[in-house]
């Protein structure tokens, strides 16, 4: 029988176990967390770097992704050069001046566009952007710096989340919501029909109240849903990262039942 971990109430419900169970621990940080990288300075594995997903996610990501895949990216980082050693062609986009000249002067062979707060919404995009500031349910706080922080603020970002119309129709196998105007990006991808018939959204963090009307969206126009929830790098407490395609017969119906007045930090 195995020994109990159990809660102290006298020490603020810190967790107490018996010495016996530290070997398991560390058998665990030693053959799970340190091969995919948690204990180093930045999202790696054993293969190069990774995007900053959850493991399980990464894991999936990995058995699927194809050389042939033309990728679009909103948010640039960690995935941006996981992707560009992956896949036949990526075009990112930026909304952080300071972070494109840093990653590109790191990398200067990557497809990274900066598309700034404020910057003109495509021609095509019109119709899509007002109705979308007409019709969507769009959550926010009163915090303006946790919204930005967590791709909240769309009607100031319709030039970034519009960058995809640049490209031909169904001409992306794979489209990454990863930074900013998160619900308007995916409104985005699917109205502008740029993405292949049957290709993926991957939306990370998809576990915070925020994005529940993304959630609703995806599902009311068809596309089921595969939830990762796990830990990931720099992370303790683990979240989710989601993939969503009409491909998918999975369909996870379910959002997060924050109440969306209160303001939280993750």
């Amino acid at each position: 029988m195995k020994t109990p971990i159990v809660l102290n109430p006298d020490k603020n419900n810190s967790l107490t176990f018996p010495n016996e169970l530290s070997s398991h621990i560390l058998t665990h940080a030693y053959l799970y967390m340190q091969p995919k990288g948690w204990f180093h300075d930045f999202p790696c594995d054993e293969d190069g770097t990774t995007p900053w997903y959850t493991f399980p996610a990464i894991s999936f990501l990995k058995d699927i992704i194809k050389p042939t895949w033309k990728v679009f990216e909103y948010g640039s980082g960690y995935s941006t050069l996981f992707f560009s050693r992956h896949v036949n062609e990526l075009l990112s986009v930026e909304h952080d001046s300071e972070w494109h000249t840093s990653l590109l002067n790191e990398n200067p062979n990557l497809n990274v566009h900066l598309v700034t707060e404020g910057a003109d919404l495509h021609v095509e995009a019109n119709a899509c952007y007002s109705n979308f500031i007409d019709t969507f349910s769009q959550i926010h706080t009163t915090n303006f710096e946790h919204d930005l922080k967590h791709g909240l603020l769309n009607n100031q970002f319709g030039g970034y989340a519009s960058k995809i119309f640049d490209s031909p129709a169904k001409y992306y196998d794979l489209v990454v919501i990863d930074g900013m105007a998160r619900a308007l990006c995916a409104v985005m991808t699917v109205e502008s029909y740029r993405l292949k018939d049957n290709g993926i959204i991957i939306l990370d963090n998809s576990d915070r109240w925020h994005y529940n009307p993304i959630q609703e969206y995806l599902n009311k126009n068809g596309f089921g849903r595969i939830d990762f929830y796990g830990p990931g790098w720099n992370s303790h407490a683990g979240w989710c990262t989601s993939f969503y395609s009409q491909a998918f017969p999975i369909n996870n119906n379910n959002v997060c039942r924050k109440e969306t007045t209160t303001l939280i930090n993750s």
